[in-house]
């Protein structure tokens, strides 16, 4: 998946101009050529853009963990709640890395890297893209599900998540 790419295809065919969006999420126009071009995206620039354009690029990279998975997710209250709070998304993968009882070394070797970059990724509150769906496979947790739902609340949308898919309600 290139993410870039189908950034750019939703901005066109949201009719808007590359300086549109360079205004909106606070860049250069050329940075925005730059993301254009880029197959991964930092989570916290993504969600800037999804929110520029209105549109959960968090469940098209969330819809390609699932295809590659084919898993059913098991949605922790816990992770919800934080979710709420403040996503800091190596929260979440230190949670989840505790939760299998796994140790840090396990991880770095899984994603080869060493474990001093698993400490940094702790403590990180974005992450790239493709990073994240490294430790998305190997932990077998769709970590863009809890994004594509930090991006709804963010949006002011009500959300439900529920196996695979995310459900919008209806506000009253």
């Amino acid at each position: 998946m290139h993410i870039g790419r189908i950034v750019r295809e939703k901005t066109e065919e949201d009719g808007r101009k590359v300086e549109w969006l360079a205004k909106k999420i606070h860049c250069k126009r050329s940075n925005v050529y730059k993301i254009f071009d880029r197959a991964s995206i930092d989570t916290a620039r993504l969600l800037s853009i999804s929110l520029a354009l209105k549109i959960d690029f968090f469940a098209y990279l969330s819809d390609f963990y699932q295809n590659i998975v084919s898993t059913e997710n098991n949605i922790d209250a816990t992770f919800l709640t934080m979710l709420y709070n403040e996503f800091h998304v190596g929260k979440l993968i230190r949670k989840r890395v505790e939760e299998d009882g796994r140790k840090v070394g396990w991880l770095a070797r899984k994603i080869h890297c060493k474990q001093r970059n698993i400490y940094n990724i702790f403590d990180r509150s974005s992450i790239d893209t493709e990073q994240l769906l490294k430790i998305s496979l190997v932990l077998k947790m769709d970590f863009f599900m809890y994004l594509s739902e930090f991006y709804l609340s963010m949006a002011g949308e009500v959300s439900l998540i529920s196996h695979k898919t995310i459900t919008k309600r209806d506000s009253y």
